[in-house]
């Protein structure tokens, strides 16, 4: 980097100077990936408003961001793409054999070049565009045969579900049919349909990608402040909570589960509301006792930032690139934002319910130590919502000191969460190993989406009308109608559609969504058929033969 320096410094090297295939200083350091030399050598470019910058054109019509292309190092890539945009220089020159740089990224499949250029405006010509969504088309249809063959022993074959035409639209990156789900489906059924197309993307390893959709969904269609995104019970809050659930058990035992097992076995009982205190339990003993117990756990969460799972901060990160970019600074509330992840997902219903999410299993969690969990997640959201409490719950009001005192702590903490530079890098450094979806596993989730389809098919056709995607409408409508009778694997060497009675409460709980069999309806012996009429299930006794 010095002797670059030194040259560029002398009479006798011009920082555009070229050899005699047109190459410059500068192409050779982008195609090469040396970001620091490249960083120096834009300094020295002189600025010309008349002209156009293009850090040089080789014979071959090439510009710096057709070299940078090639490169493929991102952070050459960067630099490149914000000197052209300063200088208002257009991503879309083309070299002498008329591709752009965005079109050169799609033909050596560099997808972090792809990534870089598109959400920079860079446009795409029409023979690469069709290379582009062959290739896109090809993964979507790799990754729904995979689900498809996993669960295909747990399903008949007659009119086989799932259809790898449905899956191919659940993993869709262009996020159509699950933005259409998100508006149409019932908020009873939200938590459902939520774990069962996050399971499924999980089977795919599509989940980071999918999550990244749902995010800039939630973002871009909020009515309300930054403050209030993902805060709802919609299913975009719910896919993150079910995330959550999946992803975050090893953390939560490491960071939470040895605090939680205390308050377990201990019996630790807290109640600061003066009409529930108990014979000989003082309000201000209380008080302080819910507040040691508050600060425990958060610095138990504020020394974890190392056990963070990766992903989790590269969600926080994208969500606050998409605040930032829906939201002026004076409207945004950062750690409001990142906290309604991390916190209301993740560690406040992980309190609350310990053993929903694999902690303290062996344990027993009595109404009284329940009723402190409920306190201490009531004052740790309020810290990260930044409310004062006690609106709603007067008596709550006397944890307002604790909260003030922690809140600046808790803002770095959160903010470091949203900027961490590096996790991009350090994502693509390791490989990771999606969770272990299991063909059962699939199955049970396969005939949650199963009945929410067949049952909200007319919205969601009419919400994908109504968008203008009346091709993918009439292809859903067209798949629906082929979706044959739901079978679990024990089903698949009998008739089509009669089960003994031990092996119908798998069944029924698919169908069901979790929710088993009433064992007083088994009764008598008898067998137990299932016949399905599009949306509705039918369970019925027939006599043995």
């Amino acid at each position: 980097l010095d002797c670059v320096e030194v040259l560029l410094n002398t009479e006798d090297s011009p920082v555009d100077i070229s050899d005699n295939v047109g190459s410059t200083a500068l192409h050779e350091a982008l195609l090469s990936g040396h970001s620091h030399v490249v960083a120096l050598l834009l300094n020295y470019y002189p600025p010309d408003p008349k002209k156009p910058f293009t850090g040089g054109v080789d014979l071959g019509g090439k510009t710096a961001l057709h070299k940078a292309a090639e490169g493929g190092d991102e952070d050459c890539l960067n630099l490149i793409v914000s000197q052209f945009l300063r200088t208002g220089s257009s991503l879309d020159a083309r070299d002498n054999t008329g591709n752009t740089a965005l079109d050169i990224a799609v033909l050596t499949d560099r997808t972090n070049v792809v990534r870089v250029l598109s959400t920079s405006g860079a446009r795409v010509s029409e023979e690469s565009q069709g290379l582009l969504e062959g290739r896109k088309d090809r993964m979507i249809e790799s990754k729904a045969s995979l689900v498809v063959s996993k669960m295909d022993p747990f399903y008949s074959s007659d009119k086989k579900f799932p259809s790898t035409g449905i899956m191919k639209m659940i993993f869709d990156p262009s996020y159509k049919l699950v933005s259409a789900i998100i508006e149409t489906v019932q908020v009873t059924e939200a938590t459902r349909v939520a774990e069962a197309l996050v399971w499924t993307w999980e089977a795919a390893d599509v989940t980071m990608s999918m999550l990244k959709k749902a995010i800039h969904y939630e973002v871009t269609h909020t009515k309300g402040g930054s403050n209030t995104i993902f805060r709802g019970n919609n299913l975009t809050s719910k896919l993150l909570s079910a995330y959550a659930m999946m992803t975050g058990r090893s953390y939560l035992t490491a960071t939470m589960e040895p605090i939680i097992t205390s308050i377990i076995t201990e019996g630790v009982y807290i109640e600061i509301d003066p009409s529930r205190l108990k014979e000989g339990q003082g309000h201000q003993e209380q008080v302080d006792v819910l507040q040691k117990t508050c600060s425990t756990f958060i610095n138990a969460i504020f020394n974890s930032s190392i056990d963070i799972p990766l992903e989790y901060k590269e969600l926080c990160k994208h969500l606050s690139h998409e605040v930032r970019a829906k939201f002026s600074s004076n409207e945004i509330k950062l750690g409001a934002v990142v906290g309604g992840f991390f916190f209301l997902r993740l560690i406040c219903p992980a309190i609350v319910t310990p053993q929903a999410y694999g902690l303290c299993k062996d344990l027993h969690l009595s109404s009284q130590v329940t009723r402190s969990l409920v306190l201490i997640s009531k004052v740790i959201q309020g810290l990260s919502n930044g409310v004062t409490l006690g609106i709603k719950e007067e008596f709550m009001s006397v944890m307002n000191p604790w909260i003030q005192a922690n809140q600046n702590q808790l803002d770095k903490f959160l903010d470091s969460l949203a900027n961490q530079d590096d996790v991009e890098e350090k994502l693509a450094t390791i490989k990771r190993k999606p969770v272990d979806v299991s063909g059962e596993k699939l199955t049970k989730c396969m005939s949650v989406l199963h009945q929410s389809l067949m049952g909200d098919v007319k919205p969601l056709a009419k919400k994908l009308e109504e968008e203008g995607d009346h091709d993918l409408s009439d292809e859903l409508k067209n798949l629906v109608d082929n979706l044959g009778t739901l079978q679990t694997s024990n089903m698949k060497k009998r008739s089509n559609t009669v089960a003994s009675k031990d092996g119908l409460d798998s069944l029924v709980e698919g169908l069901n969504g979790g929710q088993s069999l009433d064992k007083s309806r088994g009764g008598g012996g008898g067998v137990l058929s299932v016949s399905s009429n599009r949306k509705i299930f039918t369970l019925r006794r027939e006599p043995r033969k």
